[in-house]
């Protein structure tokens, strides 16, 4: 597979964008999988439509691409940041995978762009005529571990079918206990997150796995990367932690969507332009009132059964 950056062709006329040209990158994608795969991986990326007409958009009614556009006229980052990765999650409920690449790849943080490309790889992988966008997905991704997490499960993809495998079996793709010991492993002893040494990034996972979910480890990891943003909270490394760990004890993972947008909304120039403790402040008020609201909405609706 030879992959063109977007960025590279951010200069294509408005009614055409083509999103992916050929051309070779290092490392690659493709390079990457298992020889056994690569013909069939590499016949799939050949097979894509990787053209983007907007007037075809404008007349089928997406939703993604207005929100798309919309993002790219934002001049704050973090803003744009924002509104780029709702984009992202509108395009994959809509399966457009060469638009959510396309959005995924213009976020200016790298952990914001990486998990919006493991979005889109997670649900590309799991239909034939689309996992070469998978494969897409994963070339674009920074950080090591997570791009070499995604690459194993486009693999298993391939290797499955190769044997008969149907790639709507449900068992395809559940987590073995070793997975989720590598993934909360990881996240502890790597210097872009939490930094610690094996021994401590060890006794950290397996204290978590004897009292925590995996579920609480998503929240908490999600939380922990926007403390630790330069981009958004700006706290350090421990500060970080103590944060995520108090925010999974308390909130959950709609409370956090919350907080996210009201802080964002807050700490703007474009909009409140708070300094930072401000924004904090607002945004967990925000978050209590959303919380009274919806236990309000939630009582309201048991009267009415009751009734």
């Amino acid at each position: 597979m030879k992959l063109k950056t977007l960025a590279e062709l951010a200069g294509v006329g408005a009614f055409l964008i083509v999103v992916l040209q050929y051309m070779k990158v290092e490392p690659n994608a493709i390079d990457e999988l298992p020889s056994l795969v690569q013909e069939a991986a590499n016949k799939d990326v050949a097979e894509l439509k990787l053209e983007i007409d907007e007037e075809s958009y404008l007349k089928n009614g997406s939703i993604a691409y207005p929100m798309y556009k919309a993002a790219m006229a934002i001049s704050y980052a973090p803003d744009k940041s924002d509104a780029l990765e709702k984009a992202v999650t509108v395009a994959v409920k809509e399966k457009d995978y060469k638009l959510a690449i396309l959005a995924a790849t213009n976020i200016t943080y790298s952990p914001d762009m990486n998990r919006s490309l493991s979005k889109i790889a997670g649900s590309a992988i799991l239909d034939k005529d689309t996992v070469g966008y998978a494969i897409v997905a994963a070339e674009y991704i920074s950080y090591s571990p997570e791009k070499t997490k995604v690459l194993q499960k486009i693999t298993k993809v391939y290797e499955h079918l190769a044997n008969g495998g149907d790639i709507n079996d449900p068992k395809l793709f559940e987590k073995s206990g070793i997975d989720e010991y590598k993934e909360i492993f990881i996240f502890a002893d790597s210097s872009a997150y939490i930094g610690l040494s094996s021994k401590e990034a060890k006794e950290f996972t397996e204290d978590w796995l004897a009292t925590r979910s995996h579920k609480d480890f998503l929240l908490f990891k999600k939380v922990f990367i926007f403390a630790d943003s330069s981009a958004y909270l700006g706290k350090n490394t421990e500060e970080s932690l103590q944060f995520a760990l108090s925010w999974i004890d308390k909130y959950s993972e709609q409370d956090f969507s919350v907080f996210r947008e009201a802080f964002i909304f807050a700490d703007s120039s474009a909009y409140l332009n708070f300094d930072e403790a401000e924004a904090i402040k607002f945004a967990f008020k925000k978050v209590s009132e959303s919380k009274a609201a919806n236990k309000s909405s939630k009582a309201d609706a048991e009267k009415r059964a009751a009734s």
